[in-house]
């Protein structure tokens, strides 16, 4: 947003004499009148010649743009500033627009929904390249954890919520563009860095951990080279506790286990009168470790007034180590003696005629 203003000096000057006259008595008012005249006189000799502010709205004007020239429906996040995006987890940036939500792991967005289909209906793509995905994760999904990029030196994120021509295919929910912050869109040299320090609500040691990032750009030839470095350090603790549990038996699977027993199904409402019983009930404490380092590398260059070359690189580790203990009782509906069933066929009450089997580990 710029502002142009080239009275500026004369508005502070009457300000400063408003208020100058209000605090006087009445007699004095005449004084305060002249005042204000040899004030507003003088000020217009005292001419700036501009006055530029600049704030979040280019970034709300550029996301905006998106919008406005793609045939179809597009919503877009841009950073305010090269290297400062409004979040620090893209996943958690994405979850202020429309129709999408976020799934949280160790409190922080991991997971991405869009218009209601879940994570393994989105595809997404780092500056129109599709971005690998981890095995075993979503079973084979076409998205990934945004949890394993920092948002710190990328430009903007944009979610296509039709498909064109010019976009890959495999997004049924969305296609979502990842797009890094380039050299030549800021001109110049600009560079940031920053460091601070993570208390997590659910580390009970209350250990500060570091976080460290830096961004920095600059053109050469004319602004016809440029190149861009980006870097981000961070490390988190928590401890996770709860209850654990592993499968259910039911009655229909695994017949006979809870013959023996006596149940009272009277509000069972199942067609087929299946009763449901946990395998083991477990109570856990553990404390959690993620490292994550990524660095991006930009260089472009005009090779003529229309043909323009980039080279990119990103790299992205995470490193996630956990430690804890996990103690209950193994049951399997061994050794039942009486139980009491809910509308779903769910043992919810139940008494064994002996101990069951104590696991830890």
């Amino acid at each position: 947003m710029i502002v142009k203003n080239k009275l500026l000096s004369s508005k502070i000057a009457l300000v400063l004499a408003g208020t100058f006259s209000q605090s006087w008595a009445q007699d004095a008012a005449p004084v305060a009148a002249q005042s204000i005249a040899s004030s507003a006189t003088s000020a217009e000799t005292d001419v700036l010649e501009e006055v530029v502010v600049t704030g979040i709205r280019s970034g709300l004007t550029k996301a905006a743009d998106y919008k406005r020239n793609y045939n179809g429906i597009v919503d877009a996040l841009v950073a305010e500033d090269m290297g400062k995006f409004p979040d620090g987890n893209l996943a958690e940036a994405l979850a202020r627009l429309v129709g999408v939500a976020i799934d949280r792991n160790n409190i922080e967005g991991s997971k991405v929904a869009v218009r209601g289909f879940g994570p393994e209906f989105n595809l997404v793509t780092l500056n129109g390249r599709q971005m690998p995905t981890v095995p075993g994760v979503y079973n084979g999904g076409r998205s990934f954890d945004f949890g394993d990029i920092s948002a710190h030196g990328f430009e903007s994120v944009q979610v296509f919520k039709t498909p064109t021509a010019q976009l890959p295919t495999g997004g049924i929910g969305s296609t979502i563009n990842i797009v890094t912050a380039k050299p030549l869109n800021a001109g110049g040299f600009k560079g940031s860095f920053s460091a601070g320090g993570v208390v997590d609500s659910t580390d009970t040691e209350d250990n500060v951990t570091p976080e460290v990032d830096f961004f920095v750009t600059n053109t050469f030839l004319d602004n016809r080279l440029g190149l861009s470095l980006s870097g981000s350090h961070q490390v988190r603790n928590n401890r996770e506790e709860g209850l654990q549990e592993t499968s259910w038996f039911n009655t229909t699977n695994i017949p006979g286990r809870i013959a023996g027993a006596t149940i009272d199904a009277t509000a069972n409402q199942r067609a087929d009168g299946t009763l449901f019983f946990p395998e083991k009930i477990g109570f856990q404490v553990k404390d959690n470790e993620r490292t994550r380092n990524n660095a991006q590398g930009t260089l472009q260059f005009d090779v003529t007034d229309k043909i323009r070359a980039t080279l990119d690189y990103t790299y992205s580790a995470l490193k996630f180590t956990t430690e804890g203990n996990q103690f209950g009782s193994y049951l399997g509906g061994f050794n039942m003696s009486s139980g009491v069933a809910n509308s779903q066929g769910v043992i919810t009450d139940s008494v064994y005629s002996s101990n069951p089997a104590i696991f830890a580990f």
